[in-house]
């Protein structure tokens, strides 16, 4: 017979979410707290601005792509 358990509280899954997002914010990441400041420079902004770009392109496509499967896949079959 396997160990019991001990079942974590919803409280307990929530604290530990938050601290997980807290810990990983992009708001400590060095380069948003540069832009934050003013201090980032133009070409820094730049890349960022064309990865942003490209990363929303490609999202924005395999999200379509998602709800496509999603639909077709709650169609009635004849």
């Amino acid at each position: 017979m396997p160990p019991e358990r001990a079942v974590a509280s919803s409280d307990d899954i929530i604290d530990n979410i938050v601290a997980i997002r807290d810990r990983w914010h992009t708001k400590r990441h060095p380069m948003f707290r540069e832009l934050a400041k003013g201090d980032l420079d133009l070409s820094a902004r730049g890349i960022y601005m064309a990865k942003y770009g490209n990363f929303v392109k490609f999202s924005i496509q395999e999200f379509a792509a998602m709800i496509k499967l999603v639909v077709l896949s709650k169609r009635p079959t004849c």
